[in-house]
């Protein structure tokens, strides 16, 4: 698998969790502007145990990621599946603050999802490979990692930056959103002032970056994740209600900002019916389920988002299963990346049992 370089048009809808709020704008700037290709860097391992046959005909599942311009952090982590028999679109988010365990992924430093794609970065490039080939590199990891987890198939990648993302909402003219709460933050050090105020508002590219990376909530990153949930929904809903492919592809030019991603001009296309005949209602927004874990004993929560085991597998199997039939109970997190060890309360919870996601935000 190849990396493509894009203009932000081309890919960040597909990136942000946008996949199914903008795809129209990516299937358009492929058509126009075609792709960049970076230097040869061997593919996205698919050596995922199953038979072509055991495969649903028209479905693909794509890593989104969105990266902390001081940190490097992957902090949007999202899978996004396109079901084109099923006429579906699904994103399961991976809150940032996931654990991953220590022993298994070998990291001396790292605990948190979100840690994974900088640590193969920096491995990369200290072996003297490019920042293109890193780049590529690390990502290619992190889709190895987690569809081993998860047992699924991640066909190709995205990564995007928080410039690329307020291009693209600018362009299209803002989103219309009820703001939940009043949002106040500010931290000089990532360049990040967070000012709005509750209530139904457009929103233009500066003023949506707040919402999404805000994170003072009551339950902190969940809540985030919640409501950039609901926010792709009503950006996918405008959007097409709004505009015309041919009004996109007047805009694309005006965007600015770079986007990174493995996705060919010929996979894009044959996406596209799917796309286009999408209906709000049509695209499913869930956090893959879990919970910071209270010590009874300090009455301390946890730093760290732990999964349930049932309840992700459930997650995974009812979102993210690329097979006609259901991934095996055996296959999920085989090798404990997401089980704490040494942490008896979040040992607990991971093998809880029946704590079921019924509903879907």
């Amino acid at each position: 698998m190849s990396e493509k370089r894009f203009s932000a048009d081309s890919v960040l809808t597909l990136a942000a969790g946008l996949f199914g709020s903008l795809a129209i704008i990516i299937i358009a700037a492929f058509i126009v502007f075609g792709a960049v290709k970076g230097g040869d860097v061997p593919a996205v391992n698919r050596d995922v145990p199953a038979a072509d046959d055991d495969k649903k005909s028209d479905y693909h599942t794509y890593l989104v990621a969105g990266l902390d311009k001081i940190s490097n952090n992957t902090d949007v982590l999202m899978l996004v599946s396109v079901d084109g028999d099923a006429g579906s679109i699904n994103v399961l988010q991976i809150p940032r603050d996931t654990f991953i365990s220590r022993a298994v992924t070998k990291f001396t430093n790292v605990s948190r999802v979100n840690g994974i794609y900088p640590v193969e970065y920096n491995y990369e490039k200290g072996l003297g490979y490019s920042s293109s080939s890193a780049r590529k590199l690390a990502m290619r990891s992190l889709c190895d990692r987690l569809q081993d987890a998860f047992g699924i198939i991640i066909d190709d990648w995205v990564l995007f930056t928080t410039e690329s993302f307020r291009s693209v909402i600018d362009a299209i003219g803002g989103v219309w959103f009820d703001v939940p709460v009043d949002m106040f933050y500010e931290d000089p050090e990532q360049d990040l002032y967070i000012d709005l105020k509750a209530g139904y508002q457009l929103l233009d590219g500066n003023a949506a970056e707040q919402l999404i990376r805000f994170r003072k909530y009551a339950n902190a990153d969940i809540g985030r994740t919640s409501v950039r949930g609901d926010f792709i929904k009503e950006t996918f809903r405008q959007t097409k209600a709004n505009m015309s492919v041919g009004t996109v592809i007047k805009l694309l030019p005006e965007l600015i900002g770079d986007v990174y991603t493995s996705v060919s001009v010929g996979d894009a296309i044959s996406v596209a019916g799917t796309v286009f005949g999408m209906q709000s209602d049509e695209i499913a927004v869930r956090t893959i389920s879990g919970s910071s874990v209270e010590d009874p004993a300090t009455g301390r929560w946890s730093a760290c988002y732990y999964l349930n085991r049932d309840s992700a597998y459930n997650d995974i199997n009812t979102l993210m299963n690329p097979y006609k039939d259901d991934i095996a109970d055996e296959k999920f997190d085989t090798y404990g990346l997401f089980v704490d060890r040494d942490n008896t309360i979040a040992y607990d919870y991971y093998y809880r049992k029946t704590i079921i996601q019924e509903d879907t935000e």
